[in-house]
């Protein structure tokens, strides 16, 4: 006999059967955030969880090693959940005057072996780039990533201009008609065919010389034009739901730096 809805045998309203728990279906969005050091790919996690999150300046990249956040992401108006998967890597093009110093290619490493362990196909790639700074960086590492992932993942690929509440949105316009005609980021925009994405965050250290009056009226604003970005960004990957790649390509390129690893050390060991 299939299964059946009860509805005829309970009265309506009736919760008997549920506990404590409610469980319904939700969607997936996995999502890929690289990008170079100090560029705020943190931050844009911690403000999608947060928005009301104060940033500061480090002067260094804060992740060392790739990250996996997991975030439900529940549209107020429709109720409809979605888990979302960030992999937060390491600032590519970081320069680091001590031990924890890394290569590029060890950051994508690490940025693959990440992928490989938690995740099996991704929805979104976002290459995260600061407003009015994207510069010769910028597009080395877009180059790399994108000859690491290939001409199929440009589809879902994507733009997320960070530090935008710092700028009117006419000057962001220029900022953005220079991405898409400058020769050196223009191969790099028509890649991301999933367009081009604005984010702010508010930088704790410009409130300091304002009195509390004026920092608490300069907060609300700058919030209630950081909700406007963050809500774009979050429907255009609640789309995104739908187009999903399997990662097999980071898995290959990370399973022959390990077969170039052990080739190496086994030749060391027989000298």
């Amino acid at each position: 006999m299939e299964p059946s809805n009860l509805t005829e045998y309970i009265e309506q309203g009736c919760t008997t059967g549920y506990g404590k728990f409610n469980v319904g279906p939700a969607k997936s969005c996995n999502m890929l955030l690289v990008g170079r050091s100090q560029t705020g790919k943190s931050t844009v996690v911690k403000t999608l969880l947060n928005p009301q999150y104060g940033t500061t300046k480090s002067g260094f990249s804060i992740t060392k090693d790739p990250q996996l956040n997991t975030l439900i992401l529940t549209n107020n108006d429709t109720h409809e959940n979605c888990h979302l998967n960030i992999i937060d890597t390491p600032g590519l093009k970081e320069v680091r005057e001590n031990e924890d110093s890394r290569t590029d290619s060890e950051l994508l490493k690490l940025a693959t072996k990440c992928v490989k362990e938690n995740i099996t196909s991704l929805n979104v790639v976002c290459f995260v780039s600061r407003a009015g700074e994207t510069h010769l960086q910028d597009t080395e590492v877009f180059e790399e990533v994108k000859k690491c992932l290939g001409a199929k993942y440009a589809r879902i690929s994507m733009m997320l201009l960070t530090h935008c509440d710092d700028y009117n949105d006419s000057r962001l316009d220029q900022f953005e008609e220079t991405i898409k005609s400058h020769p050196k980021s223009k191969e790099y925009y028509d890649y991301c065919q999933l367009g081009l994405y604005r984010y702010g965050a508010i930088d704790l250290t410009k409130l300091e010389p304002y009195e509390t009056d004026t920092g608490s009226m300069m907060v609300m604003s700058k919030l209630k034009r950081n909700e406007v970005m963050r809500d774009k960004f979050l429907s255009k990957l609640l789309l995104c739901t739908e187009t999903v790649l399997k990662v097999d390509e980071l898995q290959e390129i990370y399973d022959a730096a390990q077969i170039e690893r052990d080739r190496v050390i086994a030749e060391a060991i027989q000298r």
